[in-house]
């Protein structure tokens, strides 16, 4: 490309601009360098996704089953002898009817921790993972998580 340059002394003068096209003169097939570190941190980051993605809905199934061992088996006394849950095959009438009241997992959490009423606290029966296992299960099965 060409461009005409006028000087102080009223003369023009020619100068010549490099192309912007001088970029597409290198060869085509020509590899883009590689970091042999940066490709295995890459695998790596994949592979970490990857097995994350796998782990968390074993990890909510298996809450899910836990949970529902813990409120008809576990808990002492069982959870079934006192409140109604169509998932668990529960009429009980001493507590609410948790189908209808669909508690958030928090409000099972507290419940279950602090106890509620009649309902004894289960902290020291039951474990942190035992508690929130059923906590899981019963907000999920009644809605209680939307």
């Amino acid at each position: 490309m060409s461009v005409a340059t006028a000087t102080m002394a009223g003369a023009t003068t020619e100068s010549r601009l490099p192309s912007v096209d001088h970029w597409r003169s290198r060869p085509r097939n020509t590899a883009a360098p590689t970091f042999p570190e940066s490709n295995n941190m890459r695998k790596t980051a994949v592979l970490g996704a990857i097995a994350l993605m796998g782990l968390s809905p074993l990890t909510i199934a298996s809450d899910f089953d836990k949970g529902k061992q813990v409120f008809t088996q576990e808990a002492q006394p069982s959870c079934t002898i006192c409140h109604t849950l169509a998932d668990a095959g529960s009429a009980g009438a001493i507590g609410p009817d948790l189908d209808e009241l669909k508690p958030t997992m928090e409000q099972v959490v507290n419940a279950v921790t602090s106890g509620v009423g009649v309902m004894p606290a289960f902290n020291e029966s039951l474990s942190e993972e035992q508690i929130n296992a059923v906590a899981h299960y019963v907000a999920t099965v009644t809605g209680g998580n939307k």
